[in-house]
């Protein structure tokens, strides 16, 4: 039977063996991910961090390669491209493309997916591809070159606002601008009215834009 007494005693005797007690495992939902990914990088391909990761950035993730490809790409299409940039990421490690820690990981995915991005569009010509990307493109290549351009100035600072929303306000916006959906849609989703739906989807945005504005 349990006593203190045999509690303290089991405690010491452990103090003395040399025993210690278990590292509770890491809670990798609660982590952001610049923790994940440096888990995975530090940790020797830490694979739980590196799928809690892929689950808190693949739907932002896409819906910048359908921005950046003006909504051309199928969803499987989609699907190839960002598959790649989790492919760029797992390769990176221990390279001089890896992600540098004083960068936001939102930051450094969009940069590859613009680049994957551009790479497509020159194979395959019927899927055009914002012209300001290559100009992005050729900018970030030049390490003493000028400051990048405004507009890839704006579409970091969409990408790094979009992280800081809530999980509701990225949905709301992903649904609306990602899948097209009316808003009906979204209110049958989440059990609102059409005018409900449209004036949550309309408070997601104007949050969206006074992240953009601050």
């Amino acid at each position: 039977m349990y006593s203190a007494e045999g509690g303290v005693r089991g405690t010491q005797a452990a103090c003395v063996t040399g025993t210690t007690p278990p590292v509770p495992p890491p809670d990798y939902p609660a982590m952001t991910c610049e923790e994940l990914l440096s888990c995975y990088y530090r940790d020797d391909h830490d694979e739980d961090a590196f799928a809690a990761l892929r689950d808190k950035a693949q739907r932002l993730l896409a819906w910048q390669v359908r921005m950046f490809c003006h909504g051309r790409l199928s969803p499987a299409e989609v699907e190839d491209v960002t598959q790649e940039v989790w492919l760029r990421v797992v390769r990176s490690r221990g390279t001089g493309a890896a992600w540098r820690q004083d960068a936001r990981v939102a930051t450094w995915l969009e940069m590859i997916a613009r680049h994957i991005c551009i790479e497509r569009s020159r194979r395959h010509s019927e899927v055009p591809v914002d012209p300001d990307l290559e100009l992005a493109t050729e900018a970030e290549s030049e390490p003493d070159g000028p400051e990048d351009p405004e507009s890839v100035v704006s579409r970091l600072a969409l990408a790094d606002c979009l992280g800081r929303l809530g999980r509701q306000d990225r949905d709301l916006l992903f649904l609306r601008y990602w899948e097209n959906r009316s808003h009906a849609d979204i209110g049958a989703r989440y059990g609102w009215s059409i005018s409900n739906a449209r004036n949550k989807v309309m408070d997601a945005e104007s949050r969206l834009r006074r992240l953009l504005t601050a």
